[in-house]
Formats: C-alpha cells, sequence, structure tokens
C-alpha cells in the first residue's frame, strides 16, 4: 500500500505544484502539498504549539478539512455529470417504457444532486480562500495576532505594501506576489456579482440541464451545464453563464495560490504521504475537476 504514494522522482521537480499525478502503479492520484503547513509533526507545526493554538483554534481554522470536502464534492460532481451525460439522448434512441422510466429517474436524481453539489463546491472555494490566510498567519507573520486574518483584507494589504508591518517570517515578495497576482479565482467567487456571493445572497435561477450539438442525421454529442440565470444591470437584463467552466477556472487558480504560499515559507519536502488526499471512488472521479500536475485535462472532456 504504501507504494501508492510514491510517483517517479522526476516529478518532484514540479513540487509544491497542486493537483492529480500518476503514481508508479500509473493511478491517477491527487496532492495537496499545502495541507502539510497544517499537519501535526510537521514542520510548520511548531509556530502553533509554541503559540499555543495547536488544538480547537487550528482545527477549526485549517483549510485542510474544507479541502477534504472539495475532494469529495468534486469526486461526486464529476461522477454525475459522468454518468448522467449518456441520458441527455434520453428521447433519441429505441428503448422500451422501463428503459425509460429508469434512465429518466437517474437524470432527475442527478441534475438535482448537481445542483446542490455546485452551490457546495463555490461555498467551499470561498470558506478555503479565508482559512489559507487566517491560518497561515502564525508562520507567516511575527505580529499575526495584528496580521490580516482573511482573504480580502489581506490583498488590499499586499497592494498597498502593508504586509511588512507584521514583521514577516516568510519570503514577502513571493507573498506579495501570490495576493497580488494569483487571486483571481478569489475574485471570481465576491467580487460584484461574484459567484458565490449570487448563489447565497442574490436572487437567481440555476438549472442543471444537457446541451446538444452535432449535424443532422449524425449522433448528438452531449455535454452538462449548470445554468445560472439572473437579473443584471440597470436595465434588468436576464444574463445566463454555464457555471462548469468558471468551476473549473476557480480551482486551477486556488492551486496556483497554494502553490505560491507553500514556495513563501520554503516548503520543498517533495511528493509524499502528507499532502495525499484520499478519496474513494474511480480516480478519474477524484481527479476529474482538478488540474494536473503532470498529465493532461484532455483526460477528462466532459467537464470542457
Amino acid at each position: 500500500m504504501s507504494e501508492f504514494y510514491d510517483v517517479l522522482p522526476e516529478v518532484n521537480d514540479e513540487f509544491p505544484a497542486h493537483g492529480w499525478i500518476k503514481n508508479i502503479e500509473n493511478a491517477r492520484i491527487l496532492f495537496l502539498p499545502v495541507i502539510q503547513l497544517y499537519q501535526y509533526g510537521q514542520k510548520y507545526h511548531k509556530y502553533f504549539i509554541d503559540n499555543h493554538i495547536g488544538g480547537v483554534w487550528l482545527q477549526s481554522r485549517s483549510p485542510e478539512r474544507t479541502l477534504r470536502n472539495l475532494a469529495v464534492c468534486f469526486r461526486d460532481i464529476h461522477k454525475e455529470v459522468r454518468e448522467i451525460t449518456p441520458l441527455f439522448d434520453l428521447f433519441q434512441k429505441e428503448k422500451t417504457d422501463k428503459q425509460k422510466s429508469l434512465e429518466l429517474t437517474r437524470h432527475i436524481e442527478g441534475t438535482e444532486r448537481l445542483e446542490i453539489l455546485v452551490i457546495s463546491a463555490f461555498t467551499l472555494l470561498r470558506r478555503l480562500a479565508d482559512e489559507l490566510i487566517n491560518a497561515s498567519c502564525p508562520f507567516l507573520f511575527e505580529d499575526w495576532k495584528s496580521a490580516p486574518g482573511n482573504m480580502k483584507k489581506a490583498i488590499l494589504s499586499a497592494r498597498k505594501d502593508k504586509l511588512k508591518q507584521f514583521s514577516p517570517i516568510c519570503n514577502l515578495d513571493i507573498l506579495n506576489d501570490a495576493l497580488c497576482n494569483y487571486t483571481n479565482w478569489f475574485e471570481i467567487l465576491r467580487a460584484d456579482d461574484g459567484i458565490r456571493d449570487i448563489l447565497i445572497h442574490k436572487l437567481h435561477i440555476l438549472q442543471i440541464a444537457g446541451q446538444g450539438s452535432g449535424k443532422p442525421g449524425k449522433p448528438m454529442n452531449w455535454r452538462a451545464t449548470a445554468d445560472l440565470t439572473r437579473m443584471s444591470g440597470l436595465n434588468h437584463n436576464l444574463v445566463t453563464v454555464d457555471l462548469f467552466p468558471y468551476l473549473v477556472k476557480c480551482i486551477d487558480g486556488a492551486c496556483k495560490f497554494m502553490e505560491r504560499l507553500c514556495l513563501s515559507v520554503g516548503l520543498a519536502s517533495g511528493y509524499k504521504r502528507e499532502g495525499f488526499i484520499f478519496c474513494t471512488g474511480q480516480d478519474n472521479d477524484v481527479v476529474g475537476l482538478w488540474p494536473p500536475i503532470e498529465g493532461s485535462r484532455l483526460e477528462f472532456p466532459i467537464m470542457e
């Protein structure tokens, strides 16, 4: 079992990139090195122990719990999309009434689950953003109690070059770069008309559906969409966007930010068990929404 965590040695040149990678058995697995910064027994845990916040304080703030929640959420989104996409052509083929009834039931259940899962995914991403700042302050700054405790304030401080006043114990240049240049995913979630804020606070309609394309007389090519519709602007025009591409963009951006956060504190241990996210299920579902460390997203066309 221990070999399951092993990757080819040359892959460690990519560390601390976040996402999926193939192990030596050619199975695709998920590595999120940032979780090592908050784990008991790891190098950075001493900052929590020394400040007497290694118990409930850290447990309630650690982004590790949210990353595990996201891994499960993304796995289930990918699984539902994979399983219901073939059912979008329910009435295009000759089937018995019983087959149609069973497939229609599965289709409805899948779209219902996906609606809840999509809302959960964007909500978890928003929570992750603040946890990455709040739980990291003790190993980023000496004066960590006065440092910004959430992503919004940290970005503002970085843009105004104010983080240095909190006595940084990390590489401040890399941290500033992360906050100024790798947080577009966070703005997608919370800025004016941010997706998470719309889903939680504003009037909208969210509908999971199938979108087909193809030529007459040829089989249809189907893809799942998560269409968010709301009134926008002074004229209250109806605007509809597909949330699946934004979800992929947000998790890709979050992974890039987490990579820069790891670099800012000098995490350089390589890919090993401590950064592995265990999640049951088919490996294409487990990793399908995450960016590849080595490999290609073309392996997962159903989300494109």
